[in-house]
């Protein structure tokens, strides 16, 4: 099967979701993982936000979607097998290294065996368009009033073409492993056939875990 992983690096409950699916579920499952971005900066122009929450998160979302352009331009070089190992390497500096947003871009790739010279794309509006279709992509199969992560599967549809279609979720505040982390990836890919499913939801009553990423 055929999935699309849409990601912001900063988002912990993406980073969450990202490593069940890719350290849990992948190596047990015969599916075919697309790192994309998504970008949270983007899906918030416009909103009407607190300013103190957008004084706080619009200097990190700004870094992250410079981050994003490097994806995009790593992606548009055909080295797409190159973005899991770089979203790891920027989360990590997110989300446990406690660097939030200062950290050096062009060690982080070479850390995570991508070329330096892609840190160039970092403030190159070039590749804004690029971002934003990403981003539109995402929606297109999710819906528009959903957050990160977002997560695509191609599958048949009635008439026999293929096509895809996301859910917003599973948002989980804790890396899933073993058995449990198979019998959610099978339930969400059973449910994503379900013509006209869209939505299952409850309170949340914890707190996101990043001790449980394993890196």
């Amino acid at each position: 099967m055929k999935v699309r992983f849409y990601f912001d690096p900063l988002c912990p409950w993406c980073w969450i979701t990202s490593h069940w699916l890719h350290d849990e579920v992948a190596p047990h499952r015969d599916i075919d993982v697309d790192w994309r971005p998504i970008s949270l900066k983007v899906r918030n122009e416009g909103k009407d936000l607190d300013e103190a929450y957008r004084a706080k998160v619009d200097p990190m979302m700004d870094r992250s979607f410079g981050l994003l352009r490097i994806v995009e331009a790593v992606r548009a070089a055909g080295r797409q097998d190159q973005v899991h190992d770089l979203y790891v390497e920027f989360g990590r500096h997110f989300h446990h290294d406690g660097d939030g947003l200062d950290f050096d871009v062009p060690a982080a790739l070479e850390k995570a065996g991508v070329d330096v010279a892609f840190a160039a794309a970092f403030d190159d509006e070039a590749w804004d368009d690029a971002v934003r279709a990403s981003t539109r992509e995402a929606e297109d199969v999710a819906g528009d009033d959903v957050g990160t992560p977002i997560i695509a599967f191609e599958v048949e549809a009635q008439d026999g073409t293929r096509e895809w279609k996301g859910y917003f979720g599973p948002v989980i505040p804790e890396v899933v492993r073993g058995q449990a982390a198979l019998d959610l990836w099978d339930g969400l890919a059973a449910l994503i056939r379900t013509d006209g499913f869209y939505e299952l939801k409850r309170t949340r009553t914890k707190d996101v875990d990043l001790t449980t990423v394993r890196i």
